[in-house]
């Protein structure tokens, strides 16, 4: 009897230190750190991220962006009775990158589905008049540093979605978020917007990643990372990569931090915690790694999918 016990214990104590970490799809380890500051700089995710949690309540370094990282939740359920917080917190690309929401199940394969489906609230040049699904608090010109940009340039704005839902922007369920760049777009460069929307040779449409990863037509190629808040359960960071099949794999082309989201719930093995745990059960928590790993005990809380 004693030697069972010690052996629950032993495999529940394992279970609960597993940790788990996001490679890319040539076992690379992401995302890539090492700079100090958060300055649009390469590298930059982990201080950027500790500004915001610093600015929740919480303590600098208590997320750490790769012992942290996931590809999920990927769809949300958005807080309908306060407004939903969006701040553009870090871009080190040489693209211009817009950011937005869609109702998920509606059609963001083709040209038209993304005209009629996609929510646009942080641009990068495109007006607002062009734009006439963008979500209320669309900004034209999102950029993380504002010294020196045009006036008008933002790096924080606000979505009510109770507003989106009385304009049928918003239909009630789950939504997820999209990046657009201009890469691979015949007249795209560095410098241009990357949008589906917008005045010929401002704005190029190259490619679309979704955190939903299963829309992304590149492979098993990793370009978003999700980050829970240690500090407010409901606010979440997304660090996006924005070149096909490749790049620097920091993960701070565009991060966003974003206050007011709930997860689905995913089913999650149970981590025992009584010396009568099965066999089965401990075999079970063992294997639970990535999309569930040690959230049980603490998950905040969440909407049935």
């Amino acid at each position: 009897m004693m030697r069972r016990l010690a052996y629950s214990v032993f495999v529940c104590l394992l279970a609960a230190t597993v940790q788990a970490s996001v490679t890319q799809v040539d076992g690379t380890i992401v995302p890539h750190i090492g700079a100090t500051g958060c300055t649009d700089v390469d590298n930059e995710l982990q201080p950027c991220i500790d500004g915001e949690e610093v600015a929740a309540g919480g303590t600098a370094g208590a997320l750490n962006v790769v012992r942290d990282a996931d590809i999920v939740p990927q769809t949300f359920l958005p807080d309908v009775a306060n407004v939903v917080t969006f701040k553009d917190i870090s871009e080190s690309a040489g693209f211009e990158n817009s950011f937005g929401y869609y109702n998920v199940g509606d059609d963001v394969s083709t040209a038209a589905g993304r005209a009629a489906n996609l929510r646009p609230i942080m641009g990068c040049g495109v007006p607002a008049a062009m734009h006439p699904n963008a979500a209320n608090g669309y900004v034209q010109n999102a950029e993380h540093l504002l010294a020196g940009k045009p006036p008008g340039t933002q790096n924080t704005t606000t979505v009510n979605f109770a507003t989106e839902m009385a304009a049928g922007r918003y239909k009630g369920g789950f939504i997820a978020f999209y990046l657009i760049t201009p890469q691979g777009h015949p007249g795209g460069s560095a410098d241009n917007c990357g949008d589906f929307e917008g005045t010929a040779g401002t704005f190029f449409f190259g490619r679309i990643y979704f955190t939903q990863r299963d829309l992304n037509n590149d492979g098993d190629f990793v370009h978003h990372l999700v980050y829970t808040s240690k500090a407010n359960a409901k606010q979440f960071y997304f660090g996006f990569e924005d070149l096909f099949r490749g790049g620097d794999n920091d993960f701070d082309d565009m991060a966003m931090m974003v206050r007011g989201l709930t997860p689905p719930c995913l089913p999650t093995a149970e981590l025992c915690n009584n010396p009568t745990t099965t066999a089965t059960a401990r075999s079970t928590t063992i294997r639970s790694t990535s999309a569930s790993r040690a959230r049980s005990a603490s998950a905040p809380a969440c909407a049935p999918a």
